[in-house]
């Protein structure tokens, strides 16, 4: 065992810390935060995170063990921040124990002390056996999670709590704590963050409901309009009653994507602005063609690694690492995937390829079940959301079928046709890579879930593409990255510049004969 000299040497990457971390304080508290973050860090309460001296750490095939050895003069409780996933335990006889954020698995033993506890504990599972019964025993409302005495013998009995987790519920981590003789025994539900990269998909209604009534309120429950915003471009002058000429600085500017083929289907690329026509109420609109070379994707992409495609995980890292290499120079890529049953941001959007193709090395373990409807949900707002207007694009590989077709647990919480009505509002194409391997299931369940994202694609302006299977994937990609080209920004300003709430049908077409335009049909001039 060797004294920690730098809280650099705790700072090692989530690879490298393969074994579980053992914290052991015995003279004092430990508090321990988990962070997005691929580094474990250690300090002594109250000091500078830098000012580690006295924790000895030591390593084994099987741990990670860091001692704190309080220093003359300094506190004796101690702050860790865990990288997320990574196992830990944390022993201590004279302190408290706080423990907070998205735990995967934590065992906890204080002989003399509190327990804090703040977990989301929709998907967390906890388990609490304390020798004599806390004085203060606090747990959110609306919880059912009692104090229980257990009888264990003649003259002894345990206290326990417990909460309860149906089993067709989802389950992310596990909290156990042997306590003796705790003062408080306190719990928190913890809300996950808006920009948390690990996620549970049963917020996905909450997204949809914001979606359709965000659509409910413009009138409709389909098609948002295009992006509109102000520009600096000067309108056409106006004379006040005075006679005085006003001349205002900005007008309002539309924004739109569209996607191009030829009458047998074939994305066509290499249009200019001379190819298209576009109308709005019937009057034609002066308009500029962004050229897709020079406008960048948002392109993310969803990879389906629930347990079904265990064996297929070298297939899909292949995959998707030859679709990276495919996107636009200019492009940005993000990877998600759907695995036990939770939504993965693996890396944000980027235009750095070499971390792309670093983070497929280490993909997670395909397991769990299949929400697929509710990931799709919860991929759209991770990052496109926000980028309403771009040229934003939704890429699913997966068989597609959810287990609300198969009837398995952990079903997603949104039916097909409320996530059909909702990514009617996305300003998000989705071109689904569809495996057909899902046939081997039989029950009809591949040709339903193949309906179900074919209309999903028609409710975005997508594209659902087919392979046999995920080793089959890589043929069906320089199409993709070719349809993906086919698709246009359009602007232009629009002759009228009242914007009164009111609807404005749009027209796009292209002189080329047979063509035809995937696009929104219009907007309200909100």
């Amino acid at each position: 065992m060797t004294a920690v000299r730098s809280i650099l040497l705790l700072g090692v990457a989530i690879g490298a810390l393969a074994q579980p971390v053992e914290i052991v304080n015995t003279h004092g508290g430990v508090s321990v935060g988990v962070a997005d973050e691929n580094r474990l860090r250690i300090w002594w309460t109250g000091t500078e995170p830098h000012t580690n001296e006295g924790i000895v750490v030591s390593r084994s095939p099987v741990r990670l063990l860091v001692e704190a050895q309080t220093p003359v003069g300094r506190s004796a409780d101690v702050e860790v921040r865990l990288p997320l996933g990574l196992p830990f335990a944390v022993k201590t006889d004279h302190g408290d124990i706080d423990v907070t954020g998205m735990v995967r698995r934590a065992s906890l033993q204080s002989a003399r002390g509190s327990l804090s506890v703040e977990v989301p504990l929709e998907i967390t599972v906890i388990g609490v056996e304390s020798t004599k019964q806390p004085s203060v025993v606090d747990t959110p409302r609306g919880r059912s999670m009692p104090l229980r005495a257990q009888q264990i013998g003649p003259r002894m009995r345990v206290w326990k709590l417990m909460n309860s987790v149906a089993s067709r519920d989802l389950v992310y981590g596990h909290l156990t704590a042997q306590l003796h003789s705790p003062s408080e025994l306190r719990v928190r539900d913890w809300e996950i963050p808006r920009d948390w990269p690990l996620k549970p998909h049963t917020g996905a209604e909450r997204i949809a409901d914001a979606l359709m009534l965000r659509g409910s309120r413009r009138g409709r429950s389909s098609s948002p309009p295009p992006q509109t915003r102000r520009a600096p471009r000067p309108s056409a002058s106006e004379s006040t009653p005075t006679g005085t000429v006003v001349f205002s600085s900005e007008v309002r500017m539309v924004s739109m994507t569209v996607a191009v083929s030829d009458a047998g289907g074939r994305p066509m690329i290499g249009l200019s602005h001379g190819d298209f026509v576009v109308e709005e109420d019937g009057e034609r609109q002066d308009v500029q063609v962004v050229d897709p070379e020079d406008s960048p994707f948002n392109l993310a992409i969803l990879l389906d690694l629930s347990g079904s495609t265990s064996v297929d995980l070298e297939h899909m890292r292949g995959a998707t690492r030859r679709l990276v290499e495919l996107a636009g120079a200019n492009d940005r890529v993000a990877l998600y995937a759907m695995a036990g049953s939770m939504f993965h941001r693996l890396v944000p959007l980027t235009s750095d390829r070499d971390l792309l193709v670093r983070r497929l090395m280490r993909l997670p373990q395909p397991i769990g079940g299949s929400p697929i409807w509710d990931v799709v949900m919860i991929a759209y707002e991770d990052q496109l959301a926000e980028r309403a207007g771009e040229r934003n694009a939704l890429v699913v590989i997966s068989d597609g079928i959810d287990n609300r077709i198969s009837g398995q647990s952990v079903p997603s919480r949104l039916s097909a046709a409320k996530l059909i009505r909702a990514a009617g509002e996305m300003d998000t194409r989705i071109y689904p890579v569809f495996l057909l391997s899902g046939e081997r299931f039989g029950r009809n369940w591949s040709s339903t879930a193949r309906k179900r994202l074919e209309a999903l694609t028609k409710a975005t302006g997508g594209r659902l593409f087919t392979a046999r299977s995920v080793a089959d994937v890589e043929p069906v990609l320089p199409e993709l990255a070719k349809e993906l080209r086919s698709v246009y920004e359009i602007a232009y300003y629009p002759a009228n510049q009242q914007f009164d709430g009111s609807w404005r049908r749009v027209s796009i077409k292209v002189g080329s004969r047979g063509a035809r335009v995937r696009a929104r049909p219009g907007y309200f001039a909100d």
